[in-house]
């Protein structure tokens, strides 16, 4: 997803809808309406401050922060000027997304363990 002229991030997943994509450069993408980030333990800090913040700024409508280390599974929300708080889900518990068209899944779903 660019950032700029010359700037990207690479999330580790992401969707963008048949609606986004006719309004976006195929060759340049500038949002996406969901990204999921694995979070490592090296770049955690930077993957849940830095990252999501921009991701926020570029109107990613939602993003999913996977920590397979604490077996939790953050989703934060597009408000219109950045990200909500989040909210944090952990084993056992079922989540959905709002902008993409997938079944109920579970944490375990998206960890590795």
């Amino acid at each position: 997803i660019w950032t700029g002229t010359h700037t990207y991030l690479e999330p580790d997943l992401f969707y963008i809808s048949a609606e986004l994509e006719a309004r976006l450069d195929p060759q340049h993408r500038t949002t996406a309406d969901l990204v999921i980030e694995v979070i490592s333990p090296g770049s955690a800090i930077y993957d849940r401050n830095t990252k999501a913040d921009t991701y926020g700024a570029l109107g990613v409508r939602e993003l999913w922060l996977v920590d397979e280390t604490a077996s939790t599974i953050e989703i934060r929300r597009q408000t219109g000027s950045g990200f909500d708080a989040g909210t944090i889900h952990t084993r056992g518990e079922r989540i959905a997304s709002t902008v993409f068209p997938a079944p109920v899944l579970t944490v375990e779903q998206l960890s590795h363990d």
